[in-house]
């Protein structure tokens, strides 16, 4: 992805998804949110889980509770198991699975669907 950004300067922004990731799964959570912040796509329910999480994680509580919010306003009836359920469809390690839960019940997301 860095090549990528190096030859299109003009990028979508979804480009900084992988590096989300990445500091995420390593517990780098300034690195994880700077990368979210910069996926630019307001009504991508994705960015709002992402953002979630990692807000979560850092103890910013109500930015982690508006990002809830909104994901579930995005995709009602989303949820740890619904998170879990597609990561591994997309084959994400179990590590990125069980911190994104971590991150995801800390921010206040449902466990299950209701």
């Amino acid at each position: 992805m860095h090549r990528a950004i190096e030859l299109n300067p003009h990028h979508q922004t979804w480009y900084h998804i992988p590096f989300f990731y990445e500091a995420y799964r390593q517990g780098q959570d300034e690195a994880a949110l700077a990368a979210a912040l910069r996926i630019n796509i307001p009504g991508f329910f994705w960015t709002h889980q992402m953002l979630a999480a990692v807000y979560a994680q850092r103890g910013m509580a109500d930015e982690a509770a508006a990002s809830v919010k909104t994901l579930r306003e995005l995709y009602p009836g989303f949820s740890i198991q619904t998170m879990a359920d597609v990561h591994r469809i997309w084959n994400f390690e179990e590590d990125v699975i069980d911190r994104m839960a971590e991150g995801l019940h800390k921010a206040g997301l449902p466990e299950v669907t209701n």
